[in-house]
């Protein structure tokens, strides 16, 4: 301490003053510092004074803190209590006052003001503004108000005093003009030279003078004009009246389409110069000249003169003369007694003729209407009809009979105003086709070849009415395409020949009483009795059932599904037999045995040939012993008790050398089995053979060895323990794979070879240079605190920089190296950063980004009021002093494509809602401009005074570049809504990223189930070469396009029905074809649905539309399947291949893959349960859709 001790005016200092231990230091006297001190913690429970600074973390003061200088606060003042001030400056400018701030102000909480505020600049108000004051003094050069409505008087309107005037008045000069209620009125008056007080304000008090008011448009629900009120009234543009309209004096009106809604009522002369619409009476007591003028009700005591073309007048009463110079033009109804038009009669309404008898004389007759209805009156009895003038006084056409509501073509008609016309006279038709959609009636009718009818040769056909023979004759060859089903007997004189399939319902008979010949497959349903010899020739017989009382010879085959034979069944017998067909048997008398014909070769039946080896393909159950003097060879021996196996010495000669043999050796007393490497012990070790281990060696205790243990492979699940020696050990071996541990440098050392020798394993040594010949993996963080002198790459995911990253500065590129980061220390440099061109590390998920529209505002909203909302641009105007005042912009513009999601809503507090009661309204999404609404969304209770997000959409809107979109905003129209808030909207989604990548290589080694996977698509994906996948290739489907040109088939067994857009059905098979193209790799084919069983030209089972007639075709992997069980019921591994029934599977009769064959059942399908049936010739079958794997590509 002595060295560290100052002495001064008899005072004892420290000269670096240090109180240790944390004790408390008192001093009684002064405390004078002349350098800087560091103190933790300074009390003073007195009086303090500093002279210089005083520089702490945090200062504490139990009481008062008195500062008499100036202090300097070089960072934030938070104070906790009130912050108060005792000086009493007043304030003119920014640099006087008591508490003056050089920057700006944030105050959350009320501001009050005691005296006058002065603000030389301008004044944003965010929230309302309240003055409750005597009057608003605004003494600028304009004033701008941007709400759309101003209201008045809302201070008087609470009261029941009504007093002052209301309303709005200008200053000109020293007189005031304005619009003014007066006291206790709902009338307002425009008044004129107002007079002015001493305090410049206007003089209300004596008000006689009514000003002129000039408009564009009148609109008015009701003009009172009387002679003590108004004089002439002159309008020069629009006029518009909703009531009754009355003038006692002159009507000037020079607008533009004048409209009365009532009636108008005019005691003096009146000019109309333009359109005038009077939707009631238009009563005129003296003259009246109407140029352009549309009228619904006119009634004209006296003359009317129209000199115009465009008069329109509506239910025109006209008692006197009527003289029409042009054309007239009715809206409305038109009663015309007796009139004849020279020119063109234009009727825009309907046109009504009341007489007996409608003339049109004219050379041609246009009528547009699609439909013409005749005879319009529902009870008239008369007959109806259209009748057309012949070249004599008779008439024909179509009439539609009153008596039996029948359509009759009619000729010679004599009378065509007759309420009952004859139908004994009727006219020819000729038409291209009759389609009929019902039963027709035809009484006898004879098909042509030709229009001559007198000569019989061209006669095809002659339907007979009831007064001539019965018979239908037909005179050529008649084809019928789909069945004929015939409900009585057919009577044949000559032969009757069918090319395709003849059936005969069971109802029904066949008699031939004569020579039947039956050539190809025929089925007899039903009992079927044959009196006479039947010889069926080189033909299969198909029965259900056949009764024979007597012998049946054939020299061919007879194929039925049962046969019951009551007494005695005599197959063939012979030495051999040739009919080499499946399912053959007979009695072989060299070998006596039965003999059944498989695929491929002759069996025995029943039991076992004696002469041939014999397989059993499933299981052999034997209850007694197997007596064998040769090898028993099977997959699986199940022995319930004991099995006894040979047992040898190791010298024996019996011993036979075959994979898989087993004996007990009864010199090594353990059982050994004959493998690649002679015989092994089974289940021990030789006591004079090395053991080979090929698999694990579980060792559950120690393992003591005399020597080397030699393994690919030790897993040591608790303790390994290994050699520890100092680094000069005589004992260590230089053997490659060595391992110790150093008991010198404290770590463990490996052996690499005679150039580099024993290194560290798992770290650096503190005494030798690591150097990595390869890239250094850290999983884990790498904390280094030197520098890193690397000659190559360093590769990581996150590199974490404390300081400083220092990277190469050059002013050009290397081009040898165009994978490197550079950065360029020059501003003619193309780009200051520049990523290698090749490669870039990025592990995040690159997929989307979130995006979001400008703000629209709804200003002053208003209960069922559509609103436009206006896009918040920025700033508002800069000439204006209102913060409601922005640059509006109904349309936000996309440019990329752009997925929007949500919207997000803020509705500001308004003085009618004090509540702050929730909203609820509706959003309107348009799009470019149209009048279609993308979206029309209700949002319920929606929160007042902030942000409220995550609002759906429900749907995904997609805008493409250069779309516009605007927001509509009605809020709804009920007690729990209020006018005039402001509500602010804003959208947001997502945009995708779409990179352009040269060489893209993912260094993950995420698997498929992992989350995420090293790559992941959602949607498609296309190569333009080839594809190498070095691990297993999962959900694995092979697809082909091809096109399907079989016509669609509309059952929905074999198409789907999307708004009746037809396509074929997903799980259909087709076949191909042709091929359209011919390519290495995409070859285009056309193909077919099949419908043959066993079709080795199938391709494929139709997995998906695409768009014409082209489908995406499934030929390998895994997928499904429709079938059915027209040849059996499938089960789970059953081979299937093509039926007869269009596009369905069926059991495939062989388990060979085959070149027909489609695919492999994958499913347990339980076909009791199945109540889906398809119809094929006259045949119902069960279909399922079930899973399996394809074999056809």
């Amino acid at each position: 301490m002595e060295r560290n001790l100052l002495y001064k005016d008899y005072n004892i200092f420290t000269k670096t003053p240090h109180i240790f231990l944390n004790l408390n230091t008192t001093i009684t006297k002064n405390l004078n510092v002349d350098k800087t001190t560091t103190l933790n913690d300074l009390i003073v429970n007195n009086y303090s004074q500093l002279k210089g600074q005083l520089i702490a973390d945090n200062i504490y003061t139990n009481k008062n803190l008195i500062v008499f200088k100036q202090s300097t606060f070089h960072d934030s003042i938070v104070a906790n209590h009130k912050f108060k001030m005792n000086y009493t400056e007043d304030s003119s400018n920014t640099t006087s006052g008591s508490f003056q701030l050089l920057g700006g102000a944030a105050i959350k909480k009320n501001v009050f003001i005691g005296g006058n505020t002065t603000i030389s600049k301008n004044l944003n108000v965010y929230g309302n503004l309240t003055v409750h004051g005597s009057k608003v003094n605004i003494i600028s050069e304009k004033t701008l108000i941007s709400d759309p409505l101003i209201v008045f008087g809302t201070n008087q309107s609470k009261s029941t005093i009504d007093n002052h005037h209301g309303g709005f008045i200008v200053a000109h000069k020293n007189k005031f003009s304005g619009l003014l209620r007066k006291p206790a009125s709902s009338q307002f008056y425009l008044y004129r030279d107002i007079n002015q007080k001493s305090d410049n304000e206007p003089d209300l008090t004596n008000l006689s003078h009514l000003a002129d008011l000039h408009i564009y448009n009148l609109n008015s629900t009701q003009i009172t004009n009387t002679t003590s009120f108004i004089t002439d009234l002159n309008v020069a543009n629009s006029l518009v009246t909703n009531t009754h309209t009355t003038l006692h004096n002159n009507l000037n009106v020079h607008a533009n389409d004048p409209v009365f809604h009532k009636n108008i009522n005019i005691y003096g002369n009146s000019i109309i110069n333009q359109n005038t619409i009077i939707k009631k009476n238009l009563n005129v007591s003296e003259t009246a000249t109407i140029n352009n003028t549309i009228v619904n009700d006119l009634t004209i005591n006296n003359s009317f003169t129209a000199k115009n073309s465009e008069s329109t007048f509506q239910n025109v009463t006209i008692k006197g003369n009527n003289t029409i110079h042009a054309n007239l033009n009715v809206l409305q109804n038109i009663n015309v007694t007796d009139a004849v038009f020279t020119k063109d009669i234009t009727v825009s309404g309907n046109l009504v003729v009341s007489g007996n008898h409608a003339l049109i004389i004219t050379n041609h007759l246009d009528i547009n209407d699609p439909i013409i209805t005749i005879a319009n009156t529902k009870n008239d009895t008369r007959d109806r009809g259209l009748l057309i003038a012949k070249k004599n006084t008779n008439y024909t056409g179509l009439i539609r009979k009153d008596t039996d509501e029948n359509f009759y073509l009619l000729d010679n008609v004599p009378d065509p105003y007759s309420t009952s016309l004859p139908t004994t006279s009727k006219s020819t038709l000729i038409l291209k086709n009759i389609n009929t959609s019902s039963n027709s009636i035809i009484n006898g009718t004879t098909f042509i070849a030709n229009n001559d009818n007198t000569n019989k040769n061209d006669v095809i056909a002659n339907f007979p009415n009831n007064t001539s023979t019965e018979n239908i004759q037909f005179y050529k060859s008649t084809q019928f395409n789909k069945q004929l089903t015939v409900h009585s007997n057919i009577n044949l004189t000559g032969n009757l020949s069918v090319s395709d399939k003849f059936i005969l319902l069971d109802t029904n008979s066949l008699v031939s009483k004569g020579r039947s010949d039956f050539y190809g497959t025929t089925n007899l349903y039903g009992p079927t009795h044959i009196s006479g010899m039947v010889d069926f020739k080189q033909s299969i017989l198909s029965l259900d059932n056949i009764n024979i009382r007597s012998y049946i010879n054939s020299e061919n085959t007879i194929q039925t599904k049962n046969q019951h034979i009551s007494s005695i069944l005599q197959v063939p017998i012979g030495p051999t037999n040739s009919f080499n067909k499946p399912g053959s048997i007979y009695f072989n008398t060299s070998s006596n045995l039965y003999e059944a014909f498989n695929n491929s070769q002759w069996l025995p039946m029943g039991g076992i040939n004696p002469y041939t080896d014999t397989t059993v393909p499933h299981n052999l159950n034997v209850s007694k012993n197997i007596n064998c003097t040769d090898k028993i060879t099977s997959n699986i021996n199940l022995i319930k008790h004991n099995l006894i196996i040979p047992k040898h010495n190791a010298e024996t000669t019996l011993l036979s050398h075959t994979l898989g043999s087993i004996y007990y050796n009864t010199t090594e007393k353990m059982y050994e089995g004959f493998s690649d490497e002679g015989w092994q012990p089974l289940g021990g070790f030789s006591k004079n053979k090395e053991a080979i281990i090929h698999k694990n060696l579980n060792v559950l205790e120690n393992i003591n060895c005399n020597d080397r243990i030699t393994s690919n492979i030790n897993v040591v699940n608790d303790t390994l323990i290994i050699p520890k020696h100092n680094g000069s050990h005589p004992q260590l071996n230089n053997i490659q794979g060595s391992i110790y541990f150093n008991t010198t440098e404290k770590m463990y050392e490996g052996y690499l070879n005679e150039t580099d020798g024993w290194e560290p394993l798992g770290g650096f040594s503190k005494n030798k240079d690591a150097t990595i010949h390869k890239n250094l993996l850290v999983m884990k963080n790498l904390n280094i605190s030197q520098n890193i002198n690397c000659n190559n790459t360093i590769t990581s995911n996150t590199n974490i920089i404390n300081n400083l990253l220092q990277i190469p500065i050059s002013k050009s590129i290397n081009n040898t190296n165009i994978n490197a980061l550079y950065i360029y220390n020059t501003n003619t440099a193309p780009n200051n950063l520049m990523i290698g061109s090749s490669k870039i590390a990025y592990d995040n998920n690159i997929t989307q980004l979130s995006v979001s529209t400008d703000l629209f505002q709804f200003y002053n909203v208003q209960k069922n009021s559509p609103i436009f909302g206006n896009r918040v641009t920025g700033l508002n105007d800069p000439t204006m002093n209102t913060f409601s005042k922005y640059y509006t912009i109904k349309e936000y513009t996309f440019f990329e494509q752009t997925n929007i999601t949500h919207i997000e809503f803020y509705i500001s507090h308004s003085i009618h809602n004090t509540g702050a009661a929730e909203q609820s309204f509706k959003i309107t999404i348009k799009k470019n401009n149209t009048d279609t609404s993308v979206l029309n969304k209700e949002y319920t209770n929606i929160t007042i005074g902030s942000v409220v997000t995550n609002q759906s959409l429900d749907t995904t809107l997609t805008f493409n570049p250069n779309d516009k979109l605007s927001i509509q905003l009605t809020l709804n129209n009920t007690a729990n809504e209020y006018n005039g808030h402001e509500i602010f909207a804003r959208l947001y989604g997502h945009t995708q990223i779409s990179p352009q990548i040269n060489n893209l290589k993912l260094t993950s080694n995420n698997d498929h189930n992992n989350t995420p996977p090293a790559l992941e698509v959602t949607g498609g994906a296309t190569f333009g070469g080839s594809v190498k996948a070095g691990g297993s290739v999962l959900t694995f489907t092979g697809s082909h396009l091809a096109k399907i040109i079989s016509p669609l088939n509309y059952e929905p067994f074999y198409t789907n029905n999307n708004n009746y857009n037809y396509t074929f059905k997903p799980g259909l098979i087709v076949s191909v074809s042709n091929s359209t193209n011919i390519d290495i790799n995409n070859s285009q084919f056309n193909t077919v649905l099949s419908n043959k069983l066993n079709d080795s030209t199938v391709f494929g089972i139709i997995s998906k539309h695409t768009n014409s007639n082209n489908y995406v075709i499934n030929s390998l992997g895994e997928g499904a399947i429709w079938v059915s069980n027209i040849t059996g019921e499938i089960q789970n591994g059953d081979y299937i291949s093509s039926s007869t029934i269009l596009g369905y599977g069926c059991k495939q009769q062989t388990s060979t893959l085959h070149n027909y064959t489609v695919a492999k059942c994958c499913s347990v399908i339980n076909w009791n349960s199945i109540s889906t049936y398809i119809t094929s010739n006259n045949n119902r079958y069960k279909i399922a859709f079930v899973a399996c794997t394809y074999h056809c590509g």
